[in-house]
């Protein structure tokens, strides 16, 4: 298992901001993917809200991430199921911003 995470000086809050934010990270990955020879089947996202509540999301593939533009379409289909951007307050769903 191989991970990168990063924090941003301002909140992300559209899809194409977060689109482009996290490509330095997977940028990291992919290198060590290349260099190892590594490869996995699932992509996490972890997604931290500003009043640093978190979520992670998921997705299994049914085969191994073999080129950096799947783990980029894997990534973007994660961020896709975010919008409407809504954040889980207790048992409830919350608007976001809060």
């Amino acid at each position: 298992m191989y991970w990168r995470q990063n924090t941003f000086e301002k909140d992300l809050e559209s899809l194409e901001e977060m689109k482009g934010a996290p490509q330095p990270i997977m940028d990291k990955v992919w290198r060590h993917c290349e260099h190892t020879g590594v490869r996995g089947r699932t992509v996490t996202l972890k997604v931290k809200f500003s009043d640093f509540h978190q979520i992670t999301r998921s997705r299994t593939l049914p085969g191994n991430v073999e080129s950096r533009s799947g783990l980029d379409q894997a990534s973007i289909d994660l961020l896709r199921q975010l919008f409407p951007l809504e954040r889980v307050c207790a048992f409830q769903a919350c608007p976001f911003p809060p």
